[in-house]
């Protein structure tokens, strides 16, 4: 046998040639085939079809005319005839041959999240998850969120066996980094067990996913904060084929959301207040659409305004209303008010607008939801 001498090193002929033949090298044909794996396949007699293709995070690889086929957890004589059967209705007498050319060298997760995160020496669990989290942050609006991932109850898929569940939050908390990962493992994930769809008033009406106790204030919260221009008291909620209009003050609002419920967001009342009153223009009425709140939103009346004459227009009929009698518990004087009314309040006596707010509130005769 020839050797070769290279930097004091002696090498046979037969391992020089596969030094020199390139990068690509082939696996032990017993290891079994894991996520991230590159494969040559080849199709005798029909080039075409043959490629090189990679194992995706759920363990199959993508077959030109035969489709999906799962192959993790298979050796490489094995994934050979699996897809060799799955060519068979398409081909006469299909005769293929399967390499793995490369080991994959990711973090792979699958689930409710899917996603691929290189693999770093001495990864964790949780660094791997603080590296997906980073990928999910910087996803286009509308992708899937972290938030509805069940920390809870997170598993490794390592080669062909599988971990329990690993509660990923009680780690967090100890400061525990959680499990050693190896190259080509995936990370299952699942999500919350409480689904709750989120629509309405808000820019991408979206699902959104919480455990079991959770609020159903804690899953709209997932939508983000509530906009300017939705309201605060008429929030609809369909749960188990009933329909119902609660408050974000409502116990049902502070209590577990359920799984199927839907929660629509509605618009605010928004109004036109005009005349005698310190900001005239539009307001929006989240928290009450009374006529009393429309007045605190356009900065109460000014002092030469007329309480007792203000005007409510209402598709096309004005009625008059006195707010001056709530004082004496006439709560038929605080109108309820609906989007594209318009309010107009007539110059009259003098008043002081905060006194009068004042000595509503002293008499508990109305719930004032502006507060002053």
């Amino acid at each position: 046998m020839r050797f070769f001498k290279m930097r004091n090193v002696i090498l046979p002929t037969c391992l020089m040639a596969i030094l020199l033949a390139g990068s690509t090298v082939v696996v032990d044909a017993q290891t079994t085939i894991r996520p991230g794996d590159k494969i040559q396949l080849t199709v005798f007699n029909h080039p075409d079809l043959s490629s090189e293709m990679t194992v995706t995070s759920s363990g199959e690889v993508r077959v030109p005319i035969a489709g999906d086929i799962a192959v993790e957890g298979l050796s490489q004589s094995a994934a050979t005839s699996r897809i060799q059967a799955a060519f068979a209705p398409y081909l006469l007498h299909p005769s293929v041959d399967l390499r793995v050319i490369a080991q994959g060298q990711s973090v792979f997760f699958t689930g409710s999240l899917v996603g691929v995160v290189p693999y770093q020496p001495g990864e964790t669990l949780q660094s791997a998850m603080g590296a997906l989290r980073g990928t999910v942050n910087s996803s286009p609006a509308g992708s899937t969120s972290f938030s509805n991932v069940d920390l809870r109850t997170v598993r490794i898929a390592h080669s062909t066996t599988t971990s329990s569940a690993i509660d990923l939050e009680s780690l967090q908390r100890s400061g525990d980094s959680g499990p050693r990962l190896e190259a080509g493992d995936v990370v299952l994930l699942k999500a919350k067990p409480v689904r709750v769809d989120v629509r309405g008033n808000l820019a991408n009406p979206t699902t959104v996913y919480v455990y079991a106790g959770d609020t159903l204030a804690q899953a709209v919260a997932q939508t983000g904060p509530f906009s300017a221009t939705t309201s605060l008291v008429s929030i609809g909620l369909q749960r188990k084929g009933q329909n119902s209009v609660v408050s974000s003050a409502d116990s049902v609002f502070r209590a577990p959301a359920q799984d199927g419920d839907i929660v629509t967001l509605q618009p605010a009342p928004r109004v036109s207040v005009l005349g005698m009153v310190e900001k005239s223009g539009d307001a929006t009425l989240q928290t009450n659409p009374t006529l009393l709140n429309a007045l605190y939103e356009a900065g109460g009346p000014n002092r030469f305004a007329d309480l007792g004459h203000i005007q409510v227009s209402h598709q096309g009929v004005t009625r008059v209303y006195n707010v001056s009698r709530l004082t004496h518990g006439d709560l038929s004087q605080n109108a309820e008010i609906h989007d594209g009314d318009v309010v107009f309040v007539p110059e009259g006596h003098k008043i002081d607008f905060g006194t009068f707010v004042n000595t509503l509130n002293a008499l508990g005769s109305i719930k004032y939801l502006g507060g002053i």
